[in-house]
């Protein structure tokens, strides 16, 4: 099949976006080319052509759909509305088949919806070893967290169970706190008893709280990590915890379904620190072309990769390219993003198109009191990153 060119007759910017167009109307793959700029309605004159030589149907010639776009940027072409993603169903099987499509083939009206999302390291190590004062901050932040439908939380420990030790996590006070109907098991602390990190203490921290159903939550750990107890070799004690990036399956609504994933990515600055962060997003990046192929995506954590270091920046850049996810500031302003570390990155896929409105770094809402110099002023080491999103269902 050949490409399908949109072509509309205003000044253009070129914009592209490749998608596998995998839906029940049974098409399989689709490249779209669209020369074009935020409009709100093509003329009767604008036309549909492939460039294979397939002649699209007359009826598309002229088509009677009233077409919706945000502006059309180089980051994403997926901020089509549902409406106008009926035109490229059409088109597509046109250049397809040659057989006259009408937009009766696709549904009417899609639903679509909204909900927010916050992602938060939490800096819950046990007091003595918290960059923050869990303690104190950790019975303040649990709350907070239910103004949020959906939340991904770092360093959110959970305690060993039974706990003999000397050392107090905080997870179950945070979901003590909490009144998300869905939270999935948190993983407890191992202690040194996980035959594949045998140095690790802490669990890897990852947790959910969702207003939405959850489906099964997969936990996996980074394959290699770098820095323990001895910090003589400048790592970041890395290998004291199973840090790695959890996946599961959120239901938004009836058959409205995405890919959560939440992540907590290598730190330290060592050159071994930047190896093995290069190498958890390679194993990130295949896992998700292998698990979440074809599927809308959520990501956020705490990536330990700041965009002011040229090696991270690299390196999230090549994920981002190898995943099709698109990072929040993209897509929405970010003023601080240059040095941020806490991320959302986000993809639609042809059953959901997925589209953030907002992004906001919540200082107001996560201020500590008492104690303006630690944190500066924050419940956590970490800033809280709110984002608001909305979603279409593309199969009605």
């Amino acid at each position: 099949m050949g490409d399908l060119y949109v072509e509309f007759d205003y000044s253009i910017t070129l914009s592209r976006w490749r998608h596998g167009l995998k839906s029940r109307w049974g098409y399989q793959r689709a490249r779209l080319r669209a020369l074009g700029r935020a409009f709100e309605a093509p003329r009767k004159r604008d036309v549909v052509m492939c460039e294979d030589g397939l002649q699209p149907p007359p009826n598309l010639l002229a088509p009677e759909l009233n077409l919706e776009f945000t502006m059309l940027t180089p980051a994403t072409f997926r901020r089509f509305t549902a409406t106008a993603f009926a035109m490229v169903v059409l088109a597509t099987a046109a250049c397809s088949s040659g057989d006259n499509v009408t937009a009766d083939d696709v549904p009417a009206e899609s639903a679509t919806g909204v909900f927010s999302a916050l992602t938060y390291n939490v800096a819950g190590l046990p007091q003595a070893l918290s960059g923050s004062d869990p303690e104190q901050y950790m019975p303040l932040i649990g709350p907070l967290l239910n103004a949020y439908e959906l939340v991904l939380t770092q360093e959110d420990f959970a305690n060993p169970v039974p706990n003999d030790t000397p050392f107090q996590f905080f997870h179950e006070v945070l979901r003590s706190l909490t009144d998300h109907e869905y939270v999935p098991e948190a993983m407890v602390a191992p202690m040194g008893s996980n035959p594949d990190r045998p140095t690790a203490l802490a669990s890897d921290g990852l947790n959910m709280f969702s207003r939405f159903p959850v489906g099964p939550l997969t936990r996996v750990p980074w394959t290699q990590c770098f820095g323990g107890a001895d910090t003589s070799d400048k790592g970041a004690g890395d290998c004291l915890a199973v840090k790695g990036f959890t996946m599961a399956p959120v239901t938004l609504a009836d058959g409205v379904v995405i890919d959560v994933y939440n992540l907590h990515g290598e730190a330290g600055s060592t050159p071994a620190d930047d190896e093995a962060a290069r190498l958890g997003y390679l194993q990130l990046a295949a896992f998700i072309n292998e698990r979440s192929s074809g599927n809308a995506i959520l990501l956020g954590g705490d990536t330990n990769l700041s965009a002011s270091k040229p090696v991270d920046a690299a390196v999230w850049a090549d994920f981002l390219e190898s995943t099709g996810l698109t990072d929040i500031c993209d897509a929405v302003e970010c003023p601080d993003e240059a040095g941020s570390i806490d991320k959302f990155a986000f993809r639609s896929s042809a059953a959901v198109t997925l589209e953030p409105t907002s992004r906001v770094v919540e200082y107001e809402r996560f201020a500590a009191p008492g104690n303006p110099e630690l944190n500066e002023g924050q419940l956590s080491d970490h800033r809280a990153i709110s984002s608001a999103w909305r979603w279409v269902s593309l199969l009605g």
